[in-house]
């Protein structure tokens, strides 16, 4: 089966479709709206170069590159994409509002590309070659599922009793640490710009979100900053002066709760862990592996507990 990943992080399937980076093949899969995972749209792609990825995908991305891209198309979770005898199918991934993994099928067989993705509710594709994600692909990074998102809470609990809070995270993130506190928090919730435009997103595709409004819009809306107010900034400015205790989200945060300069920072990550990749490629059972090395530094320890553990022949790459 024709695999590649490249050194600018574009992952090659078939003779067709290329993912997540830049390529000229006649098809371009986005798993995902993150940064690293958008490159191939960032020269506006080619003409006739065809754009897949979930519906939601699609507007998160064209809110982030302020264009959409040409040709694109929205396909919906198990439908298929055709190009000549290769297709393309998508299923859902959790990690961040339309995540998408991607199974290839040609007459050489199939390759399954999971993007990013955290366990549970991400379906295991069983293909012939599988192209795995590898940010924590160290034992080192392991985890209690539900640990952090109900410290998260706790703590912002906790803060508001002695007055606002502002939490820092990406723009996408951000969604996500509302949603954990719809239901638990009763307060005025205020976002920046760039994290306002992804909630709009969040809440066009009916992800639950408690009622919040722009940063700029408080004064106009008579909010004040007070003990009842959670203000979300993406994670860029986390170096500003900060209203009230400051809360960093961070997959990379040494502990699920660390201590910092004016707050907290919490270990709040959309990745699987290292029990969770290995659990997938068990599950899986693929004839080869290939360990994503464009995005992690750790695809090659990956690559190597895979062989030792699972007896799969595993691969970093590029």
């Amino acid at each position: 089966m024709n695999v590649e990943i490249t050194g600018k992080g574009t992952i090659l399937m078939g003779s067709k479709f290329a993912a997540d980076g830049p390529s000229d093949r006649e098809v371009l899969f986005v798993s995902h709206a993150h940064w690293d995972h958008l490159a191939g749209l960032k020269r506006r792609v080619l003409e006739s170069q065809t754009v897949v990825s979930s519906a939601a995908t699609l507007d998160l991305a064209s809110e982030l590159l302020g264009f959409r891209p040409r040709n694109a198309f929205a396909l919906e979770h198990n439908k298929s994409f055709r190009a000549g005898d290769e297709h393309l199918t998508i299923y859902p991934a959790n990690h961040i509002l339309g995540s998408a993994q991607a199974l290839v099928e040609t007459k050489q067989g199939s390759v399954g590309y999971t993007g990013d993705f955290k366990q549970p509710d991400t379906p295991v594709l069983q293909p012939d070659t599988l192209v795995i994600e590898a940010t924590y692909g160290a034992p080192m990074y392991q985890r209690q599922l539900g640990e952090a998102e109900v410290a998260f809470v706790e703590i912002v609990e906790k803060c508001l009793k002695n007055g606002p809070l502002t939490v820092y995270a990406y723009a996408a993130k951000a969604q996500e640490a509302m949603s954990l506190l719809n239901g638990f928090v009763d307060a005025n919730f205020l976002l920046d710009e760039e994290c306002h435009k992804m909630a709009q997103v969040y809440s066009k595709h009916g992800y639950k979100l408690p009622r919040f409004h722009q940063l700029s819009a408080a004064k106009e809306l008579d909010i004040t900053f007070g003990s009842n107010t959670v203000i979300f900034k993406t994670l860029g400015k986390s170096n500003e002066k900060c209203i009230g205790t400051k809360i960093v989200l961070s997959g990379w945060s040494p502990s699920v709760i660390n201590t910092i300069r004016g707050g907290y920072m919490i270990r709040l990550s959309d990745h699987a862990d290292f029990t969770q990749l290995l659990q997938y490629v068990e599950e899986s059972r693929p004839k080869i592996v290939y360990t994503d090395g464009s995005r992690s530094s750790y695809a090659q320890v990956l690559a190597k507990a895979i062989e030792k553990r699972l007896g799969i022949t595993a691969r970093a790459a590029p």
